[in-house]
């Protein structure tokens, strides 16, 4: 029986990696300011486990195909030209010891990051109690021909780091593009440990 790991490193890049993927929208005010939060549709959603190092960082993991759509959502962050736009891997989709951050966010620190207040007020939002306001299909492709042609050297760069109980990660764009090809190979891969990024690991 194959996993999703077996499959992933069998198939060319391209038949793997989507070129779009769709995301659940809500507006949210926090702390007087407007935000667009985007979400993993629950049918789409794997699992994340969220811990820490022994040197106390914290890292994220995921199977093949999370690591996949994680490298779709860097890649699309990296894209994005509107401020005020979050990627919200809600509580039901992370899984934690107690203490652990209960969502990810993640965002494009080029167009500016939330103040302190307002990623409390996000923290106090979730899980979500209002239903979405639609979906929206942010554009990946580039992503599959980048992989292809990139190197399996280790992003060293640690982007996550604990918010009001929230493990954000926010990056420039260039280094959201680093992340995604970096989090995409390794997951069509098979490489060493070395060779994934930087806080994020790859389960069997």
């Amino acid at each position: 029986m194959t996993n999703d790991r077996d499959r992933a490193d069998s198939a060319p890049v391209d038949s793997v990696l989507a070129d779009s993927i769709k995301l659940h929208r809500r507006s949210l005010h926090l702390a007087g300011g407007r935000y667009t939060t985007l979400a993993l549709r629950p049918a789409d959603a794997p699992i994340f486990a969220i811990g820490t190092d022994g040197d106390g960082a914290w890292h994220l993991t995921g199977n093949a195909e999370a690591l996949l759509e994680l490298a779709q959502l860097c890649w699309a962050a990296a894209m994005q030209r509107h401020e005020r736009t979050l990627v919200v891997i809600g509580p039901d989709r992370t899984s934690g010891t107690d203490g652990s951050p209960r969502a990810v966010v993640m965002l494009n620190g080029d167009l500016g990051v939330p103040t302190a207040e307002e990623f409390d007020e996000l923290a106090a939002a979730l899980p979500w109690a209002t239903p979405s306001e639609g979906t929206v299909k942010l554009v990946t492709r580039g992503l599959g021909r980048a992989t292809a042609e990139g190197s399996a050297s280790a992003v060293n760069q640690r982007w996550l780091a604990e918010v009001a109980g929230l493990l954000v990660l926010s990056a420039p764009e260039a280094a959201l593009r680093d992340l995604a090809v970096g989090l995409s190979i390794a997951a069509t891969r098979r490489p060493s440990s070395a060779t994934v990024p930087a806080g994020f690991r790859l389960s069997d």
